[in-house]
């Protein structure tokens, strides 16, 4: 696939359309052949002669010229020779074109690079850097300069010059006048090195500098003044926002009724701390506004070097988090001696989500299969596995079905169709927060409240617009706060808010502009910033501020700032503009708990579709209907707890074309739910029926599997059906064994804390009421008071009727 020509040091790589015409002369050169050898072997010559005289029609010979063809010797011949004559004559024309081509193949390449204006270069090729340019330049030319051009993937409108990236005047002259420039080597060290020699060419081109090192990736300006306007990428921050966003830890640790967000980090390296800054800036509030500081887990061999790694790679990443560093050498957590360590690890606080990135691949799929045993044997450190893993396609994991365990890979090297896509999204908001910022600043400045006057956002150093991009690149963690989520499927719903959820998410000020402000501060810590002391101004070389401070303690004016940051926020989201093929949005999350008895079959479908129906036709929610998105939590046990997901499901799917989510919040392993509901109902049953004990329980459990069945079948037809999660909501190194030993009353207390927990997270609670209705459903219910519940009366005939 690939055309190489040698000049003054320059290759060029070219795709199929460079092949072109040698594939036109090989394609001609076949068609000679097959009518000069069928023609004249028609006409009565042996193929040897047939042949010799085919390949005269390359040189245009005379036999092909004149009369030659008209005479009586010829007057059997067909048309085939004609046609020999014309195709050979091409032939020959095209191979001479197309060594002319391959022998000015790099000159002409070269000129053509050399004149390009308005396009993109990349220099020091490697697929993030090529990733990195077609997230910011989609649809555009592309020039890629570097030796390691040819191992990259090669689309139209690219052109590929095998280039030594250090000879700075052949680059500068190949480089033509782009409007985007990145460095994009693998090499931190050759990016900053061609990038200062390269900054007199650059003019006015935006400028991208890979950076692998998490410290520099704040502010390039440190390792040169030149170097101030050019903005840091990273594939480790780019993978770890990515990963984050998809992971939305902190509605993880709600839904598994965790008091905050506890990472556990396998490796020290600068993809796992990138992580980790990005959980404390997107894990600045814990579930329910607790306070519970994010707490981080990290695993690594050396203890000593680890801390001294993120103390000087991060080093205020302590000041955010509660980081813990554990000597341990992974590959053995099935010793006796990790255990241990795990468990304590997991008795301190409940972990979440456990990140494997060592800088191995082979290494860290290990890792992850050891530590899944662990899970599986031990049951503990009950979360995800996300394993980094650069073969895959895309930075973040897929959705998850169960948050409680599993292993998922993540960071690739190329983006997929479910990274979150944001870059426009952040520049232009980013641009809008500093604008506004700029209106205050310059009042302050007039009113000589301020040293120096505010500076337009051309005017900034990349330092300096990275705070407003970082304040734009919270937006999706701060609607995932106030409750809102895109429409299943949909990654980030191209921002854009649904009409109704703007009320809703502006009555949730208060609470917004409080996590706007924690959010500012981590990301001030995390720069190296520290409190200013009572009576000192604000010290920008020290990095000191009068403003890390509680939200309490701030003055008007400053409140005001994080006021205006979230005003701005749900102003663009609530204006994006989008395709008209595209009709995903943010919505209001609308969260229906789910409990009744556990004789209830698929015969009270009707009576549960009817009510639901009557409820959501007579909406009292203070969203919109075509506002909200759907999730149901269910305990998933028999009976009631299954019937009643299908039956709203099906009506929100008939009302709003949406697919839900359903939650399955299990108390126990789902052959334990059913073993303890079919003894719950033994009693009842045999006195109704006469059927033995043996053949009664095995009657219901084949029941209640059918169940399960059916409300599978709803989650499994694809992208646009409803999506299932499944947590575990045993306690750690709990196993149904110890449920069973224990008793009703320990099986009862992980049913008690699991009903609570829907109770609580539920904005509606739909409830059946029966003669044999639970005591969980009849007590939550009449405890709910004054929020939303609704009962559905239905017949205790359903596991009877079914059953027989």
């Amino acid at each position: 696939m690939s055309q190489r020509g040698t000049s003054q040091g320059v290759r060029v790589r070219r795709g199929w359309r460079g092949l072109m015409p040698s594939i036109i002369t090989a394609a001609l050169a076949l068609a000679t052949l097959v009518t000069g050898l069928y023609g004249w072997t028609s006409a009565g010559k042996g193929w040897l002669d047939a042949l010799y005289l085919t390949l005269l029609a390359f040189t245009g010979d005379s036999v092909y010229v004149g009369v030659s063809l008209t005479g009586p010797e010829y007057d059997a011949l067909g048309t085939e020779l004609v046609w020999t004559r014309f195709l050979g004559l091409l032939t020959t024309v095209s191979a001479v074109l197309a060594a002319l081509s391959a022998l000015l193949a790099t000159s002409l390449a070269c000129r053509q690079a050399s004149k390009r204006r308005g396009h993109a270069v990349l220099i020091g090729a490697s697929s993030f850097g090529l990733e990195s340019v077609r997230r910011r330049w989609t649809g555009r030319s592309i020039t890629v300069l570097g030796p390691s051009a040819r191992a990259i993937s090669h689309r139209r409108g690219q052109l590929h010059l095998d280039v030594d990236a250090d000879d700075t005047p052949l680059v500068s002259r190949l480089m033509g006048r782009p409007d985007l420039v990145v460095f994009g080597s693998d090499d931190t060290v050759s990016n900053v090195v061609r990038a200062r020699a390269l900054m007199p060419a650059l003019k006015n081109a935006d400028t991208l500098l890979r950076v692998e090192d998490i410290a520099l990736v704040r502010d390039l300006a440190h390792l040169s003044p030149d170097l101030g306007a050019v903005q840091p990428v990273s594939s480790a921050e780019t993978v770890a926002e990515a990963v984050v966003y998809s992971l939305a830890a902190s509605e993880m640790a709600r839904l598994r009724g965790q008091p905050g967000v506890h990472a556990l980090l396998v490796g020290g390296g600068t993809t796992n701390l990138a992580i980790a800054e990005q959980l404390a800036v997107t894990c600045y509030h814990s579930p329910g506004d607790s306070g519970q500081k994010l707490r981080l887990t990290i695993l690594d061999r050396d203890k000593a070097a680890t801390d001294a790694r993120v103390d000087g790679l991060s080093p205020g990443l302590r000041s955010v988090a509660n980081v813990n560093v554990e000597s341990m050498e992974a590959l053995n957590c099935l010793s006796d001696l990790c255990l241990k360590t795990l468990e304590e690890i997991d008795r301190t606080q409940p972990v979440t989500a456990i990140f494997i990135a060592t800088g191995d691949d082979a290494r860290n799929a290990a890792i992850g299969m050891r530590l899944r045993q662990v899970q599986l044997n031990r049951l503990i450190i009950k979360a995800p596995i996300l394993v980094r893993n650069h073969m895959r396609t895309g930075y973040a994991s897929p959705p998850l079905d169960d948050i409680s365990g599993g292993i998922h890979d993540f960071g690739g090297d190329t983006s997929g169709p479910g990274d979150p896509a944001l870059s426009d999204f952040e520049d232009k908001l980013a641009e809008e927060i500093h604008q506004k910022w700029c209106g205050i600043a310059r009042k302050e400045w007039e009113q000589k409240k301020r040293v120096d006057a505010p500076v337009p956002w051309s005017g900034l150093t990349a330092h300096q617009k990275r705070s407003a991009r970082l304040a734009a690149r919270a937006t999706p963690h701060m609607l995932r706060a106030a409750g809102l989520v895109p429409d299943p499927g949909s990654v980030t719903a191209n921002m854009a808010l649904a009409g109704g959820a703007t009320p809703y998410l502006q009555a949730q000020m208060e609470r917004l502009k409080k996590i706007e402000h924690n959010r500012w501060m981590a990301e001030k810590r995390l720069d190296g910033w520290t409190k200013a002391d009572d009576g000192e101004s604000r010290d920008d070389e020290r990095r000191r501020h009068t403003s890390l401070l509680e939200w309490e303690d701030l003055s008007d004016g400053d409140r005001d700032k994080d006021i205006d940051n979230i005003n701005i926020m749900i102003g663009h989201c609530r204006d994006r503009k989008l395709a008209r093929s595209q009709t995903a949005r943010w919505r209001r999350r609308l969260r229906v708990g789910v409990m009744g008895p556990l004789a209830t079959g698929e015969d009270s479908l009707p009576a549960i579709e009817d009510t639901f129906r009557r409820h959501i036709q007579d909406w009292k929610f203070d969203t919109p209907l075509e506002a909200c998105n759907l999730e149901v939590l269910t305990p998933d046990a028999p009976g009631f707890d299954r019937i009643a997901p299908l039956a709203i499901l099906r009506v929100w799917r008939q009302i709003t074309g949406r697919p839900g989510h359903i939650i399955l919040m299990r108390a126990a392993s789902q052959s334990l739910l059913d073993e303890r509901a079919a003894r719950a109902l033994l009693e009842r049953r045999m006195a109704a029926t006469g059927e033995t004990e043996v053949k009664a329980e095995a009657g219901l459990i084949t029941l209640f599997r059918a169940q399960s069945r059916s409300l599978a079948s709803v989650t499994s037809g694809g992208p646009s059906s409803h999506r299932a999660t499944s947590v575990d909501m045993r306690l750690s190194g709990q196993s149904d064994a110890d449920l069973r030993s224990g008793g009703a009353k320990e099986y009862s207390a992980n049913d008690d804390r699991v009903a609570l927990l829907i109770d609580e997270l539920s904005d509606l609670l739909v409830w059946g009421r029966s003669e044999t209705s639970g005591m969980h459903a009849r007590q939550i219910a009449e405890q709910r008071g004054d929020r939303a519940s609704l009962p559905v009366d239905v017949p205790d005939t359903g596991t009877g009727a079914a059953a027989g």
